[in-house]
């Protein structure tokens, strides 16, 4: 994929949706590097001057041709390095295909079977047990895409959903 003059991808700060329809997820079967022939969620990093919902909603309509709305952050994992934040997304419309180069396969996948699935690695298996813990609880609170997350930066404290 070729980027523009102001449309740079920012190694390091990486993003995923975790999308649930139907009692299903949306998997896509990585084709190159460290996920080569696995399924996982679909992601990937953010472009300058992108916030991450945005940038996780683009990834996911590029690489699986299925427009999501991005929701509350699910699950985080960062490093000194670099940093990656999973939202639960919700399903707006698409058919779920092979939109780009990443991917050999794109799929809904029953949840429990990716759950129990090899070719499902452990951090995307996380993804979608976080999202379904968020679902399934009574206590709804994560945090929310920019609201909370410009009021805890202010406040010094960082919000997250356990």
């Amino acid at each position: 994929m070729g980027f523009s003059d102001n449309e740079r991808m920012i190694f390091g700060k990486g993003v995923g949706c975790v999308v649930i329809k139907d009692d299903k997820v949306l998997l896509g079967r990585h084709n190159y590097g460290k996920g080569n022939g696995l399924l996982i969620i679909p992601g990937g990093f953010i472009n300058e001057g992108e916030l991450p919902a945005e940038a996780a909603e683009r990834e996911v309509l590029e690489e699986t041709n299925v427009k999501v709305r991005a929701k509350e952050i699910v699950s985080m994992r960062f490093t000194a390095d670099d940093w990656y934040l999973a939202f639960r997304a919700e399903y707006i419309f698409g058919e779920a295909r092979v939109n780009d180069s990443e991917n050999s396969e794109v799929i809904w996948l029953d949840i429990k079977e990716a759950l129990d699935r090899k070719d499902v690695p452990p951090l995307t298996k996380e993804a979608i047990k976080s999202c379904l813990k968020f679902i399934n609880s009574e206590n709804k609170y994560a945090m929310k895409i920019k609201e909370d997350y410009d009021a805890s930066r202010e406040s010094g404290s960082y919000a997250y959903y356990d």
